[in-house]
């Protein structure tokens, strides 16, 4: 199975455990929510969030914003 999403955004929060949001133009499932656009959320090994968001999920660095906590 294969999911494909417009992303728009990636912003990586670095610390204990990375945590990669990603912002998306598909429009969220949540009641109240739906003019937004989904953003999920994945956490990752502490200093891996990057390699992860550039390798794994193969989106481009310019849409990438890291956030040291």
């Amino acid at each position: 199975m294969k999911l494909c999403f417009d992303v728009t955004k990636v912003t990586i929060l670095a610390g204990d455990l990375d945590y990669v949001s990603v912002h998306t133009t598909t429009p969220s499932p949540c009641p109240g929510l739906s003019k937004q656009p989904l953003r999920f959320g994945i956490h990752v090994a502490a200093g891996d969030g990057l390699r992860y968001v550039l390798e794994v999920l193969r989106v481009d660095r310019s849409l990438v914003e890291i956030i040291d906590l």
